[in-house]
């Protein structure tokens, strides 16, 4: 944003903003993660990804933290069947970015005073505050005592309070089962299976 709160992007012409994505593409990796958390940074994001969208190649491999908001704290879980919307075609499964604005919108005002206080719970934090994500999204805490369970079980209550019994068994209750299978992989790890111990571990990391 600039002093006067627009939106960069939306203040220049578009040579303008195809010069800067051509110069970001050769720009180097530390001078790219500094655009990104800029963006990141802004309440309105608007036209400025149009910045970010030729560089989603090179920040998959980079993988730099990026900054949680309650958009992307969402679509977490479909990171990786998102594309940009020019490859997105109706007979397929991927979900095209554009989407998700709108879509995170819907869900805020359905989810209203609870929206601000996942806003205000999310702070500074990263995609690399696991733990911190965990403590939010209760469905893939790995209950270590009595106060575990019952944080898990209040979350849980709250999606089947939203949904009012209409979803039967929601999808979080497969967080649930693979947490548990994470938390007891020593049983996995029987009769020489270590391998497939180790493998529940990282997938339930990955599911989270």
């Amino acid at each position: 944003m600039n002093q006067q709160g627009q939106d960069p992007a939306q203040t220049l012409s578009r040579p303008q903003v195809r010069a800067i994505q051509h110069d970001l593409l050769s720009a180097r990796d530390q001078q790219i993660l500094r655009v990104v958390d800029m963006v990141d940074k802004m309440p309105l994001r608007g036209e400025a990804d149009h910045f970010i969208a030729p560089l989603r190649q090179r920040l998959a491999i980079l993988r730099p933290a990026r900054r949680l908001n309650f958009t992307r704290l969402l679509f977490q879980p479909l990171d990786s069947v998102i594309v940009a919307p020019s490859a997105w075609r109706r007979d397929t499964l991927n979900v095209p970015r554009s989407a998700l604005p709108p879509l995170a919108a819907l869900v805020r005002s359905h989810m209203r005073d609870d929206a601000a206080a996942l806003d205000h719970a999310l702070g500074d934090l990263t995609t690399d505050h696991e733990a911190d994500i965990v403590e939010i999204n209760r469905t893939h805490l790995i209950p270590r005592s009595k106060d575990d369970l019952e944080k898990r079980r209040a979350s849980m209550e709250i999606i089947a309070g939203a949904t009012g019994g209409m979803m039967g068994r929601v999808p979080d209750y497969l967080n649930v089962t693979f947490a548990c299978f994470a938390g007891a992989s020593e049983v996995w790890a029987r009769r020489g299976n270590e391998r497939g111990a180790e493998n529940i571990v990282n997938y339930q990391k990955l599911m989270r």
